[in-house]
């Protein structure tokens, strides 16, 4: 049984609130979970303006050491905790498309400006 630590959502419209649960993966998200390993609330408190993170390290320990993959944000959660090292981040290369334009516009026998190819510029004024 392939088992996940993920995210199951609870709380009421705009207040979420999230249990972090080992659960198998082929469960829908709010589906009954194995075990609830800990709990994470992302709307910070009035008074300290903090977002509350409270787990079982042991119970995370646990089921990380079983074989348990936790999902994206519960590994960030993880890392943030310090019981997981940080997933190192992946950048592409891909240049905008702005970018793209006047690159095109500068090469020999490029597009001609952005403002001459749009139509109302191509028609010709109304002499009314």
């Amino acid at each position: 049984m392939p088992v996940r630590l993920r995210l199951s959502r609870g709380g009421v419209t705009n207040s979420p609130f999230y249990r972090i649960v080992a659960i198998d993966s082929r469960r829908a998200r709010d589906a009954q979970a194995l075990e609830v390993v800990g709990t994470y609330n992302p709307v910070p408190t009035r008074s300290t303006k903090e977002k509350s993170l409270r787990l079982d390290v042991d119970r995370v320990h646990y089921w990380i050491a079983v074989g348990a993959q936790p999902s994206d944000r519960v590994h960030w959660l993880l890392a943030q905790a310090g019981l997981l090292p940080a997933k190192p981040v992946t950048v592409t290369n891909r240049p905008s498309k702005a970018l793209a334009r006047a690159k095109a516009a500068a090469a020999p026998g490029g597009a001609p400006p952005a403002a001459a190819s749009t139509p109302a510029a191509a028609a010709p004024a109304n002499k009314s």
